[in-house]
């Protein structure tokens, strides 16, 4: 039986055999060689892309900055002064009468309720009210009008609007202190 044995042994040497192992490892080795040359070619590209060095100011690409040009007239003034006669207009005349008026009431009122006279208080500051209500009423379409034709800056303009806020300073005072 040595010789059966010796016989089929030989058959088994003659036919080559390869190792199940070497595959895989083979296999293994290529993709590792891959990996590494993939991430020494993302490596290159990475130097290639980066950004450019940040500059010290963040607004150094910016304009310099330039203040806004002198404005050379105030708002309004390049229409023309009031003329002296808008001071006699008539309807100014007769607001400024009632509103002479309505400052006696006014003072009176005032007085009164100063002393504790309600009622006298009361009867003089409604009045004055009303007074002061029809001159601000009959001249605020009017005030409208010379604002917008004449410059607001002007001297007789000025005096307008002052004494119709006087007027309505006064109003709100009487309709706060003094009867409703």
């Amino acid at each position: 039986m040595a010789s059966k044995s010796s016989s089929s042994d030989r058959g088994r040497s003659s036919a080559p055999r390869s190792n199940p192992a070497v595959i895989p490892g083979l296999i293994a080795v290529v993709l590792i060689v891959v990996a590494i040359a993939v991430a020494v070619m993302t490596k290159k590209d990475k130097k290639a892309d980066a950004p450019e060095p940040v500059a010290t100011s963040p607004f150094q690409d910016m304009p310099p900055e330039v203040p806004p040009p002198a404005k050379e007239h105030k708002g309004g003034s390049n229409l023309p002064p009031a003329p002296d006669s808008i001071t006699t207009e008539p309807q100014w005349i007769e607001a400024k009468a009632l509103a002479a008026d309505a400052r006696e009431l006014y003072e009176a009122a005032a007085n009164a309720k100063a002393k504790g006279d309600i009622k006298l208080a009361t009867e003089k500051g409604l009045a004055a009210r009303e007074k002061y209500e029809a001159a601000v009423t009959m001249t605020a379409d009017w005030e409208e009008t010379i604002l917008s034709q004449y410059n607001e800056y002007d001297s007789k303009i000025v005096a307008i609007h002052d004494a119709r806020s006087d007027w309505f300073k006064k109003l709100l005072w009487l309709k706060k202190s003094v009867g409703h």
